[in-house]
């Protein structure tokens, strides 16, 4: 396994065909939100790994991607948040970029398959010029009554709680970058 991924206990025994199908496209495994955030940081700094820190030093590890590939990928996500789904994680003046997805709930055990419970992910880097911060939300079993309709998806549940994130943390940290320039 890569070491961003970690095997979800709900995966099924070796050689279960239903396992193996979930597996191809996600429903078997999981990464952690701290993880996930350390994927997407090195997929936005230009292309090296990020490993997760608490204050203090931060280590920067290997090419993963070339910076070509790495600008690319921003304006992608950029472009997810300005005109795609993910548009309602955009907030006015801080330049997000970010992509969404959305699983169904595992219950006893077993997926399910009915879409009635699901995981809702959404992964947002700013500014997207020069991305310096990532905002991981996931919620479990998320719901928006949008337009008379309930929404269980990313772009819908977990997008606007990103952009109300951003929205609270984002002037202090502009705020923080701008104190630390003048010292």
């Amino acid at each position: 396994n890569p070491p961003f991924l970690a095997t979800s206990k709900y995966v099924t025994e070796a050689g279960n065909i239903a396992g193996g199908m979930l597996n191809a496209y996600g429903q078997g495994d999981t990464t952690s939100p701290v993880h996930l955030a350390a994927a997407y940081a090195s997929i936005v700094n230009g292309g090296t790994r990020v490993f997760p820190s608490f204050g203090g030093d931060q280590r920067v590890g290997d090419r993963v991607i070339s910076t070509e590939t790495s600008v690319y990928l921003r304006e992608l996500l950029a472009e997810m948040v300005q005109n795609g789904v993910g548009r309602l994680a955009n907030v006015e003046g801080y330049a997000v970029g970010g992509t969404g997805g959305t699983a169904d709930m595992w219950y006893n055990n077993e997926v399910n398959f009915a879409g009635e419970q699901t995981v809702a992910t959404f992964v947002a880097a700013f500014p997207m010029s020069a991305p310096k911060y990532v905002v991981v939300t996931l919620l479990e079993d998320p719901t928006n009554l949008a337009d008379g309709e309930l929404k269980r998806t990313a772009g819908w549940t977990a997008a606007p709680v990103t952009a109300s994130i951003i929205g609270s943390v984002g002037p202090y940290l502009v705020e923080h970058q701008s104190q630390a320039s003048n010292m």
